[in-house]
């Protein structure tokens, strides 16, 4: 070098980022290279930091705990946080940005570069996590490059990397203590709709730099709330809750005194099948694999068993488990897609309230309204958690376990879902003591779809649970409810509607599928194999669209043969309907009659003024 002199670098730190910072002279070991290291560990937390520029993980922190740096996430990023679930707040990513900010020397100042998960930009449970980067930081740039997979939104275009989550990446520069002033200024921009890899990379390579004159950021003015983007309407916090501040809340003033997250099986390529009798065999293994295990006292490694923390924390108290014919169950994975699963508190990772929903399992029993963000469907049988996104469900009724008598015997005694609250607010402000706790269910429902509501109210949807009001007019009431109820028993019998009369091109007999497309990309038909073609799909019928897609878009996803990496488990849709080799080709028609009967039933709604 310029010094014409050789400097022996000391020695790479071997240490978990997360925890080095804590470490102290009492933590360090004193034996051979292990001493040379903690040492380098010591000198270098004594060292000042100015710059720190990384790609952290993206995901849930798995295995490792941090005390100390949770203990600072929960005083910092949590307690501005005002959303119930917080868990996000604790993945890996945002662990990287609370240790990263905090060994920042404040007194020199310094600058802090990622390239991340994008969910920290508009997630109601990071508006904390927001907020102290305003306040923390004086300066902030921000090029949010989307490509949000699980979203379903097409517009996030595709994804710079191969991973679902979308992508940003974020400059945070701290002034001297001096002249840090604690009111960040945010440099923002979106990259753009319907970009695909290529003209996103493209774009990249050609601005290069936050600081070169082709980036154009706008100014953002955060609200109150931390919302950086997509600003919520103060107006919607002035309506009622859905749900209530504690489940099973008779008291509450919500609409529903209770409701459930969709259940979360952590193992769906073992959990769920389009078939019972292949359902039924991978459990089997699935459970005798576990059994060995607990009989040999070690945990078995096979690819037909998943050992997630559950599991182990079962294993490790040594309990078992016994095959249930009774546990499969009926479900809604995704919109118009019924599985088999097995449902089991055991097996499952959370079954939620729906013990409690669907006690029984049968479908029938109940009725949900499932919500996430701005997408609904309601269902009658359990729902899986990612039914509609993150599905929280609303029920018509729940279910208690009471004793029947002194030797034992249980019966269950079914409860209201909607309020009391709601039913008297409802019955006084229309002077209609005739009003049911059913009406007021179909009300939500049909409220829920207004085109007026969904729009206005669109930033709020995304960061909240929705909040609704009872409408002026008793005319106008009914005629939500009535249309609410009327929406509600298209979407649930949507497997017995008229078919649309499609045109099919070549040979009737072979409808066995094995992955369907848009040939050419032309909506107006479906390739359902190699001999079978429909064609004449109304354009307009994807207009109508849950969670992303439009019905027809749902089964081309769903209805394929997967074959799961881990497990090597083969799900095939042909399997669900043995007796009815038409089922599939058949459920396309249908759902062309269900989303153009939705958008007719849709657009009859009462315009709603807020």
């Amino acid at each position: 070098g310029r010094t014409k002199q050789y400097n022996a670098f000391p020695g790479i730190v071997l240490g978990d980022t997360f925890r080095m910072q804590h470490v102290t002279q009492k933590d360090t070991l004193d034996d051979g290279a292990f001493s040379a290291n903690s040492e380098r560990i010591l000198a270098q937390n004594q060292a000042p930091i100015s710059v720190i520029i990384g790609n952290p993980p993206y995901s849930v922190s798995k295995g490792e705990s941090y005390p100390a740096l949770d203990k600072r996430i929960e005083e910092t990023y949590v307690a501005g946080t005002t959303a119930t679930n917080k868990n996000s707040l604790y993945d890996s990513y945002i662990k990287a940005f609370r240790w990263s900010s905090d060994r920042l020397s404040t007194e020199r100042g310094g600058i802090l570069c990622f390239v991340t998960n994008g969910g920290w930009l508009d997630a109601n449970a990071a508006a904390g996590f927001r907020k102290c980067l305003q306040t923390e930081f004086d300066e902030i740039y921000c090029y949010n490059l989307r490509g949000n997979i699980r979203s379903f939104n097409r517009a996030e275009g595709e994804n710079i990397f191969d991973v679902m989550v979308g992508i940003t990446i974020i400059l945070l520069v701290r002034l001297p203590a001096s002249q840090h002033h604690g009111n960040a200024t945010i440099h923002y921009r979106d990259i753009g709709d319907y970009k695909d890899r290529k003209e996103k990379l493209h774009t990249l390579d050609v601005e290069h730099s936050f600081f070169n004159p082709t980036w154009e950021g706008t100014l953002l003015t955060p609200n109150a709330h931390g919302d950086w983007i997509n600003q919520r309407n103060d107006t919607f916090s002035s309506y009622i809750p859905i749900e209530p501040e504690k489940k099973f809340d008779t008291q509450t003033k919500s609409f529903f005194v209770t409701f459930s997250r969709g259940i979360a099986t952590a193992r769906d390529a073992w959990c769920y099948s389009f078939s019972k009798e292949e359902l039924t065999s991978n459990m089997k293994c699935l459970i005798n694999l576990y059994i060995d295990s607990i009989a040999q006292n070690q945990q078995i490694q096979d690819k037909m068993i998943v050992w997630n923390e559950t599991l182990k924390i079962s294993f490790s108290k040594g309990l078992r488990s016994q095959f249930d014919i009774s546990s499969i169950r009926t479900t809604l994975y995704r919109p118009f897609c019924k599985q088999k699963a097995y449902f089991s508190s055991f097996w499952n990772e959370r079954t939620y309230q729906f013990p409690k929903l669907f006690p029984m399992g049968k479908q029938g029993e109940n009725v949900v309204i499932c919500v996430s963000g701005n997408s609904l469907l309601i269902s009658d049988c359990t729902p899986d958690l990612h039914f509609v996104g993150d599905a929280q469900c609303f029920p018509l009724y729940w279910y208690e376990e009471k004793d029947e008598d002194l030797f034992g015997n249980k019966t269950l005694v079914r409860h209201d879902a909607v309020s009391d609250f709601t039913l008297k607010e409802a019955r006084s402000r229309y002077h209609d003591h005739t009003i049911r706790k059913e009406d007021i269910f179909y009300y939500v429902y049909g409220f829920l779809h207004s085109p007026d509501y969904r729009t206005t109210f669109a930033a709020d949807l995304k960061k909240s649970l929705p909040r609704l009001f009872l409408v002026e007019a008793a005319s106008d009431f009914r005629k939500i409810a009535d249309l609410g109820h009327a929406l509600a028993e298209l979407h649930l019998n949507y497997e017995t509607l008229d078919p649309y009369p499609l045109k099919e091109v070549g040979d009737f007999s072979n409808t066995q599928i094995t992955k369907m497309t848009f040939p050419k990309k032309d909506k107006t038909r479906v390739l359902v194999n190699d001999t079978l073609l429909l064609e004449g799909i109304p354009l307009e019928a994807h207009d109508y669209v849950v969670n992303g897609r439009s019905p027809v878009e749902w089964v081309l996803d769903r209805y394929q043969i997967k074959t799961d990496k881990v497990s090597g488990i083969t799900n095939n849709p042909n399997l669900w309907a043995p007796d009815n080799p038409r089922y599939i080709t058949d459920l396309i028609k249908r759902l062309v009659t269900l989303s153009l009967e939705s958008q007719r039933l849709i657009a009859t709604l009462p315009k709603l003024s807020f």
